[in-house]
């Protein structure tokens, strides 16, 4: 999978930074996140497991609170091909030379 960013910082009336969460957490519940900037988007599938780091600071008149919400994309497991198992045995069918060896 190619690497794709699209990267933020500005200053913003608290009404719009609620707007953005807003946004973002209508995004979390429909399990997609798409990030739109400039005619550049970055369109990204949330599986149901996701890791969160939160992080809160104030260090004299400064404050800041930071949120990273990562997950790794599920790897995809195939069946064994030609394996059953099952209580019932199988009828009976002709095989040939090469499949009894």
């Amino acid at each position: 999978m190619k690497k794709d960013k699209i990267t933020q910082h500005q200053k913003a009336k608290r009404e719009e930074v609620t707007g953005y969460l807003e946004d973002l957490v209508n995004s979390l519940r429909n399990g997609k996140i798409v990030v739109e900037q400039n005619g550049h988007f970055i369109a990204l599938t949330l599986p149901e497991t996701l890791e969160i780091e939160l992080e809160a600071r104030q260090k004299k008149e400064k404050g800041s609170i930071s949120i990273e919400i990562s997950w790794k994309e599920p790897e995809t497991v195939s069946e064994p091909a030609g394996i059953k198992i099952s209580s019932e045995e199988p009828e009976e069918t002709e095989q040939t030379d090469t499949e009894r060896e």
